[in-house]
């Protein structure tokens, strides 16, 4: 579940990317609106995964340290 969280995390932030400058002097008004909304929602997706990662992770972690306890 991880790996499949951090490729997905990858992915978006290839996206993000991939949509180039939302002030670019090629692009109209109603272009660079879109482009900001999609980089808006990739960046909270990408924030969500991250969290979701780091929560997964710490979860393990716990699992792993408490198993040696017992």
């Amino acid at each position: 579940m991880l790996s499949k969280l951090t490729q997905s995390a990858v992915d978006c932030d290839a996206s993000i990317q991939s949509l180039g400058p939302v002030s670019s002097p090629v692009t109209c008004e109603r272009l660079s609106i879109r482009r900001q909304m999609a980089q808006d929602l990739l960046n909270g997706e990408l924030c969500i995964l991250k969290s979701a990662s780091a929560w997964l992770t710490n979860y393990c972690d716990t699992l792993t340290t408490t198993d040696c306890h017992r």
